[in-house]
């Protein structure tokens, strides 16, 4: 199924291309504000009120860690369709970038996770993040029909926007992504933990034998994008994925950090370890959704990037049993990272994080996909996409992707 995803990702972004996107421009930036106006698509956030409570979730990050204390990162809210946080540093101090509108689209594939209509539900969220990537590149003809699509189903009550999710799982998810960026700061700040870099490096040799063991069937021969795994393959993913300065390294830190920082802060605040957990897996696998229909918008040609973040995920895995879980060899982290150990005695994180990733495959993934082929396949006319751009420039004006995704105004009967 990985293999049709990335074909998937590969062909359709050639087909639905309708017109060259502008590159970044260069600017001689003010501040923050001005970068952020000048890099990103801005629009109003799903749910506002939400930056009171992550300024919160933030400052009792900063309060529980002296190297964040010292490192006097500064919090910024934003809300735009690149649907992406980030810690930058302009020459005045590091900012931790929160964008709000990221909060709403993990929320949404949480409803897709928690619903019981979820092909339908996980088509129309694809459709609208999908038309918002769009409007990002400037392929504002695709952006347009696949946001009056996703209105246009929306209306005839296919989608999930309009249930609640039960539990907690949003504020964990959003708590995970503050962290996360916390973790890339610590990292430009202090660099890798030498003993973290070597665990990692033991990991990422495991995976890869595992991958490459995977793709290979009995006959002996790679299966299908399994280019990956050849033996000068494997050595160069490898080398590159276990680089103590590289960003694979990195990113594992970040999540890592993340994980550890927002089980502690949750599961002492009295959150049930099973909720937590479950909304820890579930941020993982609602990024790499997000990620995986941005690079549909973003780039032609295939790559691994699926395999990238399926690798992330699997070497986490292993280094919070490592840390927390069956394969630990004492309990002194456990004890250094304040996780109540009564948190991970009651709740195997390990099994259930298995169990999201599995029911997020059956539920949310795989229908998502595709239900999303069918119809991205069907507007691979670009005669047909030009002429239905055309009418609805007429009906809201240029470039109405924006317009539509914001008040949902298109019927089927529209598009008939």
């Amino acid at each position: 199924m990985k293999d049709e995803i990335e074909d998937l990702i590969a062909s359709l972004s050639t087909v639905l291309r309708a017109a060259s996107s502008d590159e970044g421009k260069s600017h001689g930036f003010v501040g923050i504000s001005d970068y952020l106006a000048n890099t990103r698509v801005l629009v109003p956030a799903q749910s506002p009120s939400n930056a009171e409570y992550d300024a919160y979730v933030f400052n009792k990050f900063v309060a529980n860690d002296r190297r964040l204390q010292a490192a006097h990162p500064a919090l910024e809210f934003t809300s735009s369709l690149n649907k992406t946080s980030c810690t930058l540093d302009l020459g005045a101090g590091p900012f931790l970038v929160l964008d709000l509108h990221l909060e709403d689209a993990l929320e949404d594939l949480t409803k897709v996770y928690f619903c019981s209509n979820p092909a339908t539900a996980g088509l129309v969220t694809a459709l609208r993040q999908l038309a918002e990537n769009y409007v990002v590149t400037g392929d504002h003809m695709v952006a347009a029909v696949l946001a009056a699509t996703a209105s246009a189903f929306e209306n005839e009550g296919y989608g999930a926007r309009e249930m609640d999710v039960p539990g907690a799982s949003p504020e964990v998810q959003a708590a995970y992504v503050i962290a996360h960026e916390l973790g890339h700061l610590l990292w430009l700040r202090d660099g890798v933990p030498p003993p973290f870099a070597m665990m990692v490096d033991k990991l990422v040799r495991i995976d890869a034998g595992m991958a490459a063991e995977a793709r290979m069937p009995s006959g002996g021969r790679p299966a299908g994008g399994a280019d990956l795994y050849g033996p000068s393959e494997i050595e160069e993913t490898i080398r590159r994925r276990s680089d103590p300065a590289g960003e694979f390294v990195q990113e594992i830190w970040a999540d890592f950090y993340a994980w550890a920082a927002t089980a502690r802060e949750y599961t002492l605040g009295g959150f049930p370890p099973h909720t937590v957990f479950e909304a820890l897996a579930l941020a993982l696998r609602n990024l790499a959704t997000i990620d995986a229909l941005r690079r549909i918008a973003e780039r032609q040609g295939r790559d691994s990037t699926v395999d990238e973040v399926s690798a992330r995920r699997h070497i986490l895995r292993m280094l919070l049993r490592t840390h927390f879980g069956d394969l630990r060899k004492d309990d002194g982290y456990i004890k250094l990272s304040g996780i109540p150990p009564e948190a991970l005695a009651t709740a195997d994180f390990n099994e259930i994080s298995q169990e999201t990733e599995d029911r997020y495959h059956r539920h949310v993934w795989d229908p998502m996909m595709r239900q999303l082929g069918g119809v991205l396949v069907a507007a691979s006319n670009q005669d047909a996409v030009k002429a239905s751009y055309e009418q609805l420039r007429v009906r809201f004006g240029d470039e109405p992707a924006v317009l539509i995704l914001r008040d949902r105004p298109v019927q089927v009967s529209d598009l008939q």
